[in-house]
């Protein structure tokens, strides 16, 4: 199909080729065919729009090339039909501005922490992580992997450290400061007031 709409990081190139043909190249890697002049093989794709091209070199030296213009859709297999924020996640995460977890799910509902909501606004601001002799907060080891971002994004005036030396990551943020920091680094641009201290989840952030 000349233009497809893919729910994966992957498609499987599948079919036969004739006498006539030489070599077959997918995306300019070529392909080995069977006993039957059949191949099957994996493409591997990134999110988003892309052009997969297919060339074929007959054995009188002709090339014919076909292209498949594709868009890979990132999709969370925990995610249901019916949620209203659904395809707002698949586009965002498609596009590179949100991400799972590490097993591949989306988890909507987990709540947020001072390091997730940190960590998440210094990657859309493309912030370099700070290098670290010494630990930069009390309750955060400069071993952490996310204390050079999170030190960079608290420089940035992203978030601020509490008076006491402390940066406590793992403390729940708000609906209304989630909105806030996302307001108030530049991520979003907003005249709304938001009003609710009750901590916000993953499937909110992304909305905002």
């Amino acid at each position: 199909s000349d233009q497809s709409i893919v729910y994966n990081d992957s498609l499987m190139a599948v079919g036969y080729s004739s006498e006539y043909v030489h070599q077959i190249l997918i995306n300019g890697q070529p392909i080995t065919l069977d006993k039957q002049n059949g191949f099957s093989k994996s493409v591997q794709l990134d999110y988003g729009k892309q052009l997969v091209t297919f060339d074929i070199v007959t054995k009188n030296g002709k090339k014919l090339t076909y292209y498949a213009r594709l868009l890979s859709i990132r999709r969370f297999s925990d995610i249901p039909k019916s949620a209203s924020y659904r395809r707002d996640v698949e586009f965002l995460a498609t596009l590179g501005f949100i991400t799972g977890k590490e097993d591949g799910l989306f988890h909507a509902d987990d709540t947020m922490s001072r390091r997730d909501v940190t960590v998440q606004i210094a990657k859309l601001q493309k912030l370099t992580p700070k290098i670290l002799v010494s630990d930069p907060f009390l309750d955060l080891n400069a071993t952490d992997d996310d204390a050079g971002l999170i030190s960079a994004a608290v420089d940035a005036g992203i978030v601020v450290a509490f008076s006491d030396g402390t940066f406590r990551p793992d403390e729940l943020v708000s609906v209304e400061d989630a909105f806030k920091m996302l307001n108030n680094s530049g991520v979003i641009d907003s005249d709304e007031l938001v009003v609710n201290d009750s901590p916000i989840k993953r499937f909110e952030f992304a909305m905002f």
